[in-house]
């Protein structure tokens, strides 16, 4: 207990990291090994360890200690996190096998089980199992999920990989002000696919028009610091100028990958583990 409490303070509150955060780090895991050594009866003990691993792309070690969280607690979510780390350490048919128990276990919870499956769904189609990838596809379209953090999002990615490239433009198409700039290369994609090309070309010279007004404007911002100011400084100013630039750098060789040299985006499935705390009796969790 002690030994789990205390990784959980130094790796998750960052206590006394200020001057040596990687000694700090290689203790914390130093303590939690050693309370693995020594058969910790505590699930949280083998979670936090397998966090960590996970974190530090050690997934065949980390796959191990989930397992053993699982074993110990019961609980779903640690065999989830078993077989994502099998995904990562590129162990598909291991990490699979898992996927597909949990996905007809009748207990899973609402939220556990839509990620389950989707994780499933994308797998089997990097895999090349496009048919059962389709018919998972299809139940999770059924579905209402929009409660869960980026549901809508990560279900569109596993679309693309798909090939359903009109639920990829609708998507894009209601949530135009998505965040990041990664996604206008799947959607750009998709268009060129349904031979739309026109219309990706206007869609490519409105984004690019808004963007060139925006770097404009920050140009034109000489009042800094008051209240009614956008920046702060000239260099903050500067900096924002910098990345908008770099952005619109971005969208215009992702259009030009994809209409000009014919490549198409890579769109690396969302595989991860369910984060939690592992403070034993920890008072708020």
């Amino acid at each position: 207990m002690w030994a789990t409490c205390m990784a959980y303070l130094i790796l998750d509150t960052n206590v006394n990291m200020e001057h040596d955060a990687n000694k700090e780090r290689k203790r914390a895991v130093d303590i939690l090994e050693e309370a693995v050594k020594r058969k910790s009866s505590f699930y949280q003990t083998y979670y936090a360890l397998g966090e960590y691993y996970f974190k530090n792309k050690l997934f065949d070690k980390a796959s191990e200690v989930f397992h053993t969280a699982y074993i110990i607690s019961k609980e779903k979510k640690y065999l989830y996190c078993e077989a994502t780390s099998l995904l990562k350490a590129s162990k598909l048919d291991e990490g699979v096998k898992i996927l597909e128990s949990l996905c007809v276990d009748p207990l899973i919870d609402e939220e556990l089980y839509f990620t389950v499956t989707l994780t499933l769904g994308h797998t089997l189609a990097l895999m090349g199992n496009i048919e059962k990838a389709s018919e998972i596809a299809d139940i999770l379209i059924d579905e209402k999920y929009e409660d869960f953090d980026d549901a809508d999002r990560i279900l569109t990615d596993f679309m693309f990989t798909l090939g359903r490239f009109e639920y990829v433009i609708n998507y894009y198409d209601i949530n135009e002000y998505a965040e990041g700039i990664s996604w206008r290369s799947e959607y750009f994609y998709s268009l060129k696919m349904l031979g739309k090309d026109a219309e990706a070309l206007l869609k490519f010279e409105s984004i690019v028009k808004s963007y060139e007004e925006e770097i404009e404007l920050a140009e034109k911002e000489i009042s800094f610091g008051g209240d009614d100011d956008y920046f702060e400084s000239v260099d903050e100013r500067d900096e924002d100028i910098v990345e908008i630039k770099e952005e619109l750098r971005a969208i215009k060789k992702s259009y030009d990958d994809i209409f000009k040299d014919n490549i198409k985006p890579v769109k690396e499935p969302f595989f991860d583990i369910v984060y939690e705390c592992y403070y034993i009796g920890c008072h708020l969790h």
